[in-house]
């Protein structure tokens, strides 16, 4: 059975990690961070043509075919394991773990 390229997730966490703080703000006594992306890149990506309209009711987008093969080229250029056989079997069954007790 064919299996899908591999991630780092580490890499991919600390992207997410950076893309909230790129669209964070300040509120006294704390920085805030949305949990979507900053909708000016969306609206740039939809000029583009490599989604469809991100306007609208629904919380997610549809890539067009130009914008699915781009985006899983860069997914696989910046998160991309060296190591094909690696199954990333250990952090995913650390998701939702949190340290401490419990």
């Amino acid at each position: 059975m064919a299996r899908g390229p591999t991630y780092d997730e580490g890499k991919v966490e600390q992207a997410v990690l950076a893309l909230l703080y790129f669209g964070s703000f300040e509120r006294p006594g704390a920085r805030c961070a949305w949990k979507t992306y900053d909708w000016g890149i969306t609206e740039r990506l939809f000029e583009q043509g490599l989604i469809d309209d991100p306007r609208g009711k629904s919380k997610s987008v549809v890539f067009t075919p130009e914008g699915e093969a781009r985006a899983k080229a860069a997914c696989e250029a910046l998160f991309g394991t060296s190591n094909p056989s690696s199954n990333g079997s250990s952090p995913k069954n650390q998701k939702g773990k949190r340290g401490g007790a419990g």
